[in-house]
């Protein structure tokens, strides 16, 4: 898998848009107000509405999966769970510095 790179950004905040993860962010902060949730439970109500909504930027994470690890799309939707998940942990940079530029990107 290569390293991410300044070109990923767009494909990325392009996903993020897709699935509404600013939506889904303030949503999730309003609900740990409100119910005064922690940490964990913050990060699994995050993590079950990005996943409720992934249908709807499926195609646009799969390809952009593909072009990070060098198979096809199709190649890559057709990998057993436990190996399409491993693939994403390895996409994960350790440096979220990635991840922050494409947030900011996303709030503009």
């Amino acid at each position: 898998m290569r390293e991410l790179k300044a070109k990923d950004i767009a494909p990325f905040t392009k996903i993020l848009s897709k699935i509404g993860a600013k939506d889904i962010l303030s949503e999730v902060l309003k609900e740990r107000e409100s119910e005064n949730l922690n940490g964990r439970e913050l990060i699994a109500s995050l993590i079950g509405s990005v996943i409720e909504n992934y249908y709807k930027a499926e195609d646009d994470f799969l390809t952009f999966i593909s072009n990070l690890d060098g198979r096809t799309k199709e190649e890559i939707s057709d990998l057993p769970i436990g190996e399409f998940i491993s693939l994403i942990n390895e996409a994960i940079p350790k440096d979220l510095g990635f991840f922050k530029s494409a947030a900011s990107t996303q709030r503009k």
